[in-house]
């Protein structure tokens, strides 16, 4: 029991503290709020995007001067960042249930 319990202080203080993330991983409004906050900031919309079931996003871009072309960088980008977030929430997720894991078996000894 005194290991267990040592492991678990190790577990719980020895660890940095995980990123989290807060509020709803949706774009609020979906594609016809993004076009309207673009829109608002003196942008346009780039793209909406949606990365599984779990999250959506809103990209913006300066308004284009005629001609100019469209970077597909923008659209890399936000998707690496977006599938970034869902990769660190699913990370989040797991430690948490391992942790409620470890305290059952902690209780039930």
């Amino acid at each position: 029991m005194k290991k267990v319990l040592i492991a678990s202080i190790v577990l719980l203080t020895g660890c940095p503290q995980p990123t989290s993330f807060k509020g709803d991983a949706h774009f609020p409004g979906g594609p016809n709020a993004c076009f309207e906050m673009c829109k608002s900031g003196g942008m346009e919309m780039d793209s909406y995007i949606f990365v599984g079931e779990y999250s959506s996003g809103c990209v913006c871009r300066p308004v284009r001067i005629s001609g100019q072309q469209t970077s597909s960088q923008s659209r890399a980008g936000s998707t690496a960042a977006a599938a970034g977030v869902i990769a660190q929430t699913r990370i989040e997720e797991e430690r948490r249930q391992a942790a409620a894991s470890q305290q059952r078996r902690q209780q039930s000894q």
